[in-house]
């Protein structure tokens, strides 16, 4: 009896497996909480140096990395007025989120924050470096 209840759990498993290898669920394999691979994006210059870079660090909530990405590099590609290091709510981030950004020294958004809806469960956050 044990034998048989053990190869029909073992079917089970490997049929359970199986239909998630085949058919996965393409909305929520993408989506993930924690950092991203590094971005290569519009070059920053830290305010006051002539010392800068083009990678950024990705941080996200509850969000695809590869979204995020195309998002990020749209955002710290525009101009934002400012003080250097003066975090402000900026546009042009992505339809129902709330964004804030830093400008670096030539006005680019080269760290700052987007959330859904307002909802920190769920967003995104982008610095220079990596």
């Amino acid at each position: 009896m044990k034998s048989i209840g053990f190869a029909l759990s073992a079917a089970l498993a490997g049929c359970s497996i199986a239909f998630f290898v085949l058919f996965p669920h393409e909305s929520l394999a993408a989506v993930t909480t924690g950092t991203c691979p590094r971005l290569s994006a519009t070059p920053y210059v830290i305010a006051g140096t002539t010392m800068g870079g083009s990678h950024y660090v990705l941080m996200v909530a509850n969000e695809d990395c590869a979204q995020v990405s195309s998002w990020v590099k749209k955002i710290v590609a525009q101009h934002i007025s400012g003080p250097p290091d003066e975090t402000q709510s900026i546009g042009g981030g992505p339809s129902g989120y709330t964004c804030e950004a830093s400008p670096d020294g030539q006005g680019h958004p080269y760290q700052g924050k987007c959330e859904k809806n307002g909802d920190k469960n769920t967003g995104f956050s982008w610095i220079m470096g990596g």
